[in-house]
């Protein structure tokens, strides 16, 4: 009788062992998922290329008459400084008309994040941002 009693001791603390190293791994399997869990949205959080790219091509439709290309320029600066800034972007242009054209054209979108630059005059930007 005595031999029964102890193995039914054995087979409850083997259960209980059992239970608690299960218990301890479900833990660890958790911590490990939270810290090397991949954030897919990062990449559609970062999106300064896209407008880099975007408002550099948009440059070369500005379009106007002689006399208005200059104004045109003023009023898409001002609209891509909005769109750029509404997004929490840096955002950096400066541009030379000669005659009825555009020119040197120099453009800049920056975040905690990146950088995108082309043609800037380090001369013309505000102090403390690079």
């Amino acid at each position: 009788m005595r031999s029964s009693f102890q193995s039914g001791k054995k087979g409850q603390w083997f259960i209980i062992s059992a239970v608690i190293i299960s218990g301890v791994f479900v833990v660890i399997s958790s911590m490990l998922r939270v810290s090397f869990g991949i954030d897919a949205s990062d990449v559609g959080r970062r999106n300064e290329y896209f407008y880099f790219g975007n408002i550099l091509e948009q440059i070369g439709n500005v379009e106007a008459e002689c006399g208005d290309i200059e104004r045109n320029m003023k009023e898409f600066e001002h609209f891509s400084r909005l769109f750029a800034e509404s997004r929490g972007y840096f955002f950096f242009m400066n541009y030379t008309i000669s005659g009825c054209d555009v020119s040197d054209v120099g453009l800049m979108i920056a975040s905690e994040k990146g950088m995108f630059y082309q043609n800037v005059d380090p001369n013309e930007l505000i102090p403390g941002i690079i």
